[in-house]
């Protein structure tokens, strides 16, 4: 990966191109699919952040926050820095928090899963 982290999950094709299994996919999105677990990822858009600013800054308990980081690094969506305690967005979390933001941006009838064409069209 370009940020040098690895993930057991990913297993290459011989091809070269990366192919996650459905059930990682799924958990990747669930990561992702929280709102606090947006928050944090915003909250660490800027750069690295100290567990104390982001408890402060997200005004959750130690426990909750500590919950949510570990999913989020478990996902491989953020990583520790060599400073104990500060965190930081990896490549793949930054890549997914722009394309989440560009979801966010789609037309209402695309961003609350309306039919863009009749059934008859598809």
């Amino acid at each position: 990966m370009p940020d040098g982290t690895t993930h057991a999950w990913l297993k290459a094709t011989g091809s070269g191109t990366i192919d996650p299994s459905d059930d990682q996919i799924a958990r990747l999105a669930g990561a992702f699919a929280n709102e606090q677990r947006v928050g944090l990822m915003r909250s660490l858009e800027a750069g690295h952040s100290t567990f104390t600013a982001l408890k402060a800054e997200t005004e959750m308990t130690a426990g909750r926050l500590q919950h949510h980081l570990k999913e989020l690094a478990l996902a491989g969506f953020l990583r520790t820095t060599r400073q104990r305690n500060h965190y930081e967005m990896s490549t793949v979390g930054r890549a997914l928090l722009q394309i989440m933001l560009c979801i966010g941006t789609w037309p209402p009838d695309l961003a609350n899963g309306e039919a863009i064409l009749a059934p008859e069209q598809v």
